[in-house]
């Protein structure tokens, strides 16, 4: 039986005169305030291995009841019954004599704080998140704050969830055709179309911008291209199946690559919408299989990475969907479909892979694997420049052709499916092992040289 997928007005200010008092705003209330610091309780309980970051220590710190706070005198101790004073190098020698006899006590249980300090630690209700704004943007909701990027124990739940980087493990299948198609040169990349004038002013824009956004509109377009390819950039990924577990902030990637929506039909896009279209706004490009996220002067190495595997894996597994529609038997084939760039204001560009693949005997059934392809030092001569760009410029090319590939299956197998439900003659599976029910080769949508 097919599985189915469950799937502020403008205000106008007014002057103040000087008669008028100037009154500060009232301050926010403490169960307001309360609300937004919590943490998701989830989060700290499932983490395997937990991180030493400021707000793990703030949570151990929640964690363990206050101490009594007992006020020492500033006068002689003096017994209150026979108003004597007590010296204290006799209370020294009393003590190191053993003190008073307490056998009285033996058996006597002491009093149970209202709630104890686990070895593990527990949800929390506090912490602080760098890159957190309010509200949707940054995927706090009402019920507590995630975790974002910026955290390492972040990459904890990524790992936890099966997201890995893996440039140790086995490679997909076609990670040598995809090395050698992003090899190739571009016309327009060569010394006559782009000569070292343009070299140094890409280097100055790139030194010249003083922040994130002036990395990505100054520098990184650069190497980007002009290609029609359908991209956009810092939009929330807010219409995705939380993944994994809904414990982290919500992905918004600074650059991606995505399809045009009207390609795939609409029964599809419909039924596949919690994987493969990424905002509520479903006019902007669909089954994202290209990533980039960019930092500007002060960007962390371990946080653009992070992004990265949290981009890449959601686009992983939207082709991983749309491939169990096309034919169960062969969603996992072991080849990566889904690429993935960081760039670093000091010029680093390095550019990954990413690819599926079903494991046992693990609290997840798919484990998504990140390798690194190349990486570029843009900064160093022109050379360096016109092969790392048109290494980039022809990873978006390929990911446009794999979406192709898969939208073009998709769409054939729906038009030929008799059913009114697109689902009914196939298993849709994007979290489990395939069922082997189908005779569709598997070679079909590997990658060819010829590509």
């Amino acid at each position: 039986m097919a599985s189915r997928l469950h799937l502020p007005p403008h205000i106008r200010k007014r002057k103040v005169t000087d008669s008028e008092p100037i009154v500060d705003p009232a301050p926010e209330p403490a169960s307001k305030r309360q609300k937004q610091r919590q943490t998701i309780a989830s989060f700290w309980d499932n983490l395997s291995r937990l991180w030493l970051t400021r707000r793990a220590l703030e949570e151990l710190g929640r964690r363990i009841p206050e101490p009594v706070s007992i006020e020492r005198p500033d006068h002689p101790i003096i017994d209150k019954a026979t108003k004597k004073k007590f010296n204290l190098a006799d209370l020294q020698r009393f003590a190191r004599h053993g003190g008073p006899d307490l056998s009285d006590l033996r058996g006597y249980s002491s009093p149970t704080p209202s709630h104890s300090v686990p070895l593990i630690m527990k949800p929390s209700q506090s912490g602080s998140n760098k890159r957190t704004k309010t509200g949707k943007e940054s995927g706090v909701t009402s019920s507590g704050r995630k975790s974002s990027a910026y955290d390492a124990n972040f990459r904890q739940k990524l790992k936890d969830n099966g997201v890995i980087e893996d440039d140790l493990g086995a490679e997909p299948e076609n990670s040598a055709a995809i090395q050698t198609r992003l090899a190739r040169r571009r016309d327009s990349l060569s010394s006559s179309r782009f000569p070292d004038v343009d070299f140094k002013e890409f280097r100055k824009a790139n030194k010249d911008a003083a922040s994130e956004d002036g990395v990505k509109m100054n520098a990184f377009r650069t190497i980007a291209g002009t290609a029609a390819i359908p991209h956009q950039g810092d939009k929330l990924f807010n219409n995705l199946v939380d993944f994994p577990g809904g414990e982290i902030t919500v992905a918004k990637p600074d650059w991606y690559d995505g399809s045009d929506p009207t390609e795939l039909r609409k029964e599809l896009r419909k039924t596949l919408s919690g994987y493969i279209e990424p905002s509520t706004n479903d006019s902007l490009p669909m089954l994202p299989n290209f990533f980039t996220e960019v930092k500007g002067p002060d960007g962390s190495l371990r946080v653009v990475l992070s992004q990265a595997l949290q981009d890449a894996s959601l686009g992983a597994r939207g082709i991983l969907a749309i491939r169990g529609y096309i034919d169960p038997s062969t969603q996992y084939d072991n080849n990566a479909y889904t690429i993935a760039a960081t760039y670093l204001p000091n010029g680093l560009l390095t550019v990954y892979a990413m690819h599926p693949v079903p494991v046992t005997g693990q609290s997840y059934p798919v484990e998504y694997r990140m390798m690194q392809l190349r990486s570029f030092a843009m900064l160093d001569r022109p050379e360096t420049f016109r092969e790392g760009a048109s290494f980039l410029r022809n990873a978006r090319d390929l990911a446009k052709e794999f979406r192709d590939r898969h939208i073009a299956m998709a769409n054939n197998k729906a038009q030929n499916t008799p059913s009114s439900d697109p689902l009914s003659s196939g298993t849709m599976q994007s979290d489990g092992p395939p069922r082997p029910d189908s005779d569709t080769s598997a070679d079909e949508l590997s990658l060819d040289d010829g590509s």
